[in-house]
């Protein structure tokens, strides 16, 4: 917090990245949530994108793991002999 009272506002990397984070987890709430829409709308309707946006980016980010995340015995589900051979 002594930065704050000094002046000194470089940010450090886990601001710049946490920044960065953020800014694209936000990306698709940011064509929605508008000055007019943050007037006109219901609370509730607000909360609806919110949460609708949180889901959306969950099933991105579970989508990527599946991805990258491969069973092991993947070969083994599709029928196909490991890549040794079957026994």
């Amino acid at each position: 917090m002594s930065r704050f009272d000094t002046g000194d506002m470089n940010e450090s990397i886990i601001e710049i990245v946490t920044g960065a984070i953020t800014n694209t987890l936000i990306v698709p709430a940011n064509y929605l949530w508008t000055p007019w829409a943050s007037k006109n709308l219901p609370d509730f309707i607000e909360w609806i994108l919110f949460l609708s946006n949180s889901v959306l980016w969950g099933y991105v980010v579970a989508f990527m793991y599946s991805k990258i995340k491969k069973p092991h015995n993947q070969s083994l589900k599709h029928g196909t002999p490991p890549v040794g051979g079957a026994p």
